[in-house]
């Protein structure tokens, strides 16, 4: 950000989050974040995730009653909710090697089940993928207060110039 004719840098140590002309919000996180690699010839023979405390900018897939975030760090993606208490969770999954075959720690579902649901869900094609879980937090915001929210999906992505609206953290306050 250019203030005053400086360049200014924050953290999201330092802002709740920002957003730019084109719709995308990103959300200022401080927690855990799972480093576990996705690439089959580096899975961990452990089914829980590998947490890092990290500060970082989680991208706002789906905001609504329920948002639905996303980190991704080039090596892997991963997803998180926010509720109305405004509390930012993992949403866990993790591919690990049991020395026998390749399983799946898909906690995501009973995560949903418990925190974020209504309505009928076929859980067992529920996927830990974008356009699953975003379709998902779509349905969920419809079934609890008759608005689907804000979707990506509705996002324009082709315009060349980014404006940035930077929201400072005050106690108390919300985005």
């Amino acid at each position: 950000v250019i203030q005053d004719g400086e360049k200014k840098q924050y953290s999201p140590k330092e802002i709740k989050g920002f957003g730019t002309n084109n719709g995308q919000l990103y959300l200022s996180y401080n927690g855990k974040i799972d480093v576990s690699s996705q690439f089959y010839n580096q899975l961990t023979e452990s089914r829980e995730p590998i947490w890092k405390e990290e500060s970082t900018f989680l991208k706002t897939i789906v905001k609504g009653n329920t948002n639905l975030l996303m980190h991704d760090n080039n090596n892997i993606v991963t997803f998180y909710y926010q509720s109305s208490n405004n509390n930012i969770q993992p949403l866990i999954y993790k591919i690990y090697n049991d020395k026998v075959s390749v399983k799946k720690n898909e906690q995501f579902k009973n995560q949903l089940r418990a925190n974020v649901h209504c309505g009928t869900t076929n859980w067992n094609k529920l996927k830990y993928s974008k356009s699953d879980l975003e379709n998902y937090f779509i349905k969920y915001n419809t079934c609890v207060s008759g608005d689907e929210g804000t979707s990506a999906k509705t996002v324009n992505n082709t315009k060349s110039v980014i404006e940035f609206g930077i929201y400072f953290m005050n106690e108390g306050s919300t985005i």
